[in-house]
């Protein structure tokens, strides 16, 4: 501020100044407001961010029968691999393999170059039972290299090759695929290409490899296959050979995907409950008489009721078994404890021992996961809104055209052994059906903790939760003092410049120093009541 004559003095300027400060008394006080609501603001977002990773975790747990639940173990690695589905019946299979899968092989007689001139005519293709493939050959493509491009060019089902043998260059014509049913034949047309021929009577060019089946015996019984890969020999298994001789395979329950999932959820939610623990807690005074201090989110009802109902679903969640409530377990039952910090431990060894013996009853506790009293009943999916609970199956059909039958009387329908409930509790409940039998058998059903945890975080997170409406009111409230501190603003920088106009006005019809002194007291004595101290 800068005031010419008598009016720029340092006394005048603190006056001022000390003026100002009292017209922004009441914005200090709103800003001294505001950082509360900001520093909740800011935790209400980390809560909702770190229940965001709860929710995603939550999420993971919907369709826990897609899991892997059984293991295939290879005794010679060397020899084939396999795996198994969650339809495979534990057992040890014995498999011998006596021969690799092949695709049929053919070369012809030596030409002194790639660029030699053969002729011209037709190369005809016939892969196993399929149609004929003409592959033209003229002028300008009758060279041994021109002949290879023209014939994988066809689209025959063989690929052709040059190989030179260290006196000349044979062309090699190859099946695309393994398999005696696709073995190949050679016709041409033209005495120049009659080199190439590879018919039933008619060898010009030699096989140095047959077209055959991959063959084995498992348990004993032969086996075969057009591809080195098995499917369906071992009911849920899938192997493939990659050399002859024999081994084991050992199929057995699995609970490695299990114990991943279940380990997900718990850190997510042991990180949750910990971070609302942090933002809530009341931290005493270092020594007697010292006030403590409380989390940013002390207090707070959302908070608090959201951290109240997730410890109550672990502690209150159970999973009925094919007698319902009379044999349910809970959290306990499988190794899982809520501590008093409100965090979940595992015990390993239990937890492994539970998920051995009671697989399916286990993880539905956690999330939708159904068990049946016969093994040619599985559990194979749910909707989001299929009830739990215990239910009669009873096929009527099974065949690949339909499967059909009632689930506590209701509908179920599908094909080739999979069928769904049409209506009732169970709508949405899918079934798979062992082929060959039309069984009856009592399932159980359980959402476990998921739906309802997957309830409460969907009504606290997403643009209209109760999170956000917290920080939406906490937001507003900050609005609303900004606007009353620019209000104030307006009116200190009013009031101010009206006091500098009337020193300027004064100072102008002042005429002596002590006139000056002996009126500012008078002024300032009417805008604070006080004076201006000489």
């Amino acid at each position: 501020m800068s005031l010419s004559g008598i009016l720029s003095s340092s006394q005048i300027t603190s006056l001022i100044t000390a003026a100002e400060n009292q017209y922004n008394a009441p914005v200090k006080i709103l800003q001294g407001q505001e950082i509360p609501l900001q520093t909740q603001i800011s935790a209400l977002g980390n809560i909702s961010s770190i229940l965001a990773s709860l929710q995603s975790a939550t999420q993971g747990l919907d369709n826990l029968s897609a899991l892997a639940q059984t293991q295939a173990t290879v005794g010679n690695s060397s020899i084939l691999s396999a795996s198994a589905n969650n339809t495979a019946q534990s057992g040890t299979y014995q498999v011998t393999v006596s021969g690799l899968a092949a695709a049929q092989s053919l070369y012809s007689q030596d030409f002194s170059s790639q660029n030699t001139t053969v002729g011209t005519g037709t190369i005809g293709i016939t892969v196993g039972s399929g149609t004929t493939v003409n592959v033209q050959i003229s002028s300008t493509n009758n060279t041994l290299a021109g002949i290879e491009n023209a014939i994988n060019g066809a689209g025959a089902g063989v690929s052709a090759s040059l190989v030179y043998d260290g006196t000349g260059y044979r062309l090699v014509v190859a099946g695309n695929q393994t398999g005696a049913a696709n073995s190949f034949t050679i016709s041409t047309t033209g005495s120049a290409l009659s080199g190439f021929t590879y018919t039933s009577g008619t060898t010009t060019m030699t096989e140095s490899q047959s077209a055959q089946n991959a063959s084995a015996t498992v348990n004993g019984i032969a086996v075969t296959s057009a591809t080195n890969s098995f499917s369906g020999t071992i009911p849920g298994v899938s192997f493939a050979v990659s050399a002859t001789g024999s081994t084991t395979i050992d199929v057995s329950p699995s609970s490695t995907a299990a114990k991943t999932a279940i380990a997900n959820f718990v850190n997510a939610f042991n990180a949750a409950s910990t971070a609302i623990q942090k933002a809530t807690a009341y931290t005493p005074g270092a020594a007697s008489g010292q006030s403590g201090s409380g989390g940013p989110l002390m207090g707070n009802p959302i908070i608090s009721s959201i951290e109240n109902q997730m410890l109550s679903l672990i502690s209150t969640t159970t999973a009925g078994g094919v007698s319902g409530g009379a044999d349910a377990i809970g959290f306990g039952n499988a190794g899982i404890t809520l501590t008093s910090s409100g965090t979940i431990t595992i015990d390993s060894a239990a937890l492994t021992s539970a998920l051995s013996t009671n697989y399916n009853q286990v993880l539905g506790l956690f999330g939708a996961m159904g068990g049946s009293s016969n093994p040619n009943v599985q559990y194979a999916g749910s909707a989001a809104g299929t009830v739990a609970g215990v239910y009669t199956v009873n096929v009527t059909t099974n065949s690949s055209a339909l499967t059909s039958g009632t689930v506590n009387g209701y509908s179920a329908s599908g094909t080739n052994g999979s069928m769904t409930v049409e209506n009732g509790p169970a709508q949405g409940l899918s079934l798979n059906i062992a082929p060959g039998v039309s069984p009856t058998a009592t399932l159980f059903f359980n959402q476990g903790v998921a739906q309802r945890l997957g309830s409460l975080l969907n009504s606290a997170l997403g643009t209209n939760g109760t999170l956000q409406q917290a920080e939406n009111s906490d937001q507003n409230q900050i609005t609303a003092m900004n606007k009353q501190i620019t209000s104030y603003e307006k009116t200190t920088q009013a009031q101010i410049q009206a006091m500098i106009a009337q020193f300027s006005a004064y100072e102008n019809a002042s005429s002596s120093a002590g006139q000056t002194s002996n009126e500012l007291n008078a002024i300032f004595s009417n805008l604070f009541g006080g004076s201006s101290g000489g």
